[in-house]
């Protein structure tokens, strides 16, 4: 599938296009290309179309966070110990996982429930980090 050019999208609007069947979501530009194969499921209901403003998708830099992960757990790094909130949000903005976590010794282990090759946003605090679950 192959975006032509968007027309009439106000500034600091980001259009994104989520495929339901893989769960790959792209933030729609002018002339790019989305690889799509053919499968037999219900095609109408297969793609969303979102609206959301850049400032949703934008993380805070520079952010203290870092993260490393491996079958299914994600270890967060995070330079304040004691107990913070930590949620991880789609490029969309919804959240799929919130949680009060104690982090001990500058870190937290937690087991969120993510795609791989998906981009997610991680919060932990008042700081944010974009990542890829490879």
């Amino acid at each position: 599938m192959k975006v032509q050019q968007l027309e009439n999208i106000p500034s600091g609007i980001v259009v994104m296009l989520t495929d339901n069947l893989t769960g790959s979501a792209y933030e729609l530009t002018d002339g790019m290309t989305i690889p799509v194969s053919s499968h037999t499921t219900d095609q109408d209901k297969r793609f969303t179309l979102t609206f959301a403003y850049k400032d949703v998708l934008a993380a805070q830099l520079p952010s203290r966070l870092k993260l490393a992960g491996e079958n299914g757990e994600l270890k967060v790094l995070y330079p304040i110990d004691g107990l913070h909130a930590v949620t991880i949000y789609t490029l969309d903005g919804k959240v799929i996982y919130q949680s009060q976590e104690n982090f001990q010794e500058n870190q937290a282990i937690i087991y969120p429930r993510i795609r791989a090759h998906q981009t997610y946003i991680l919060k932990v605090a008042d700081e944010s980090l974009k990542f890829v679950m490879n």
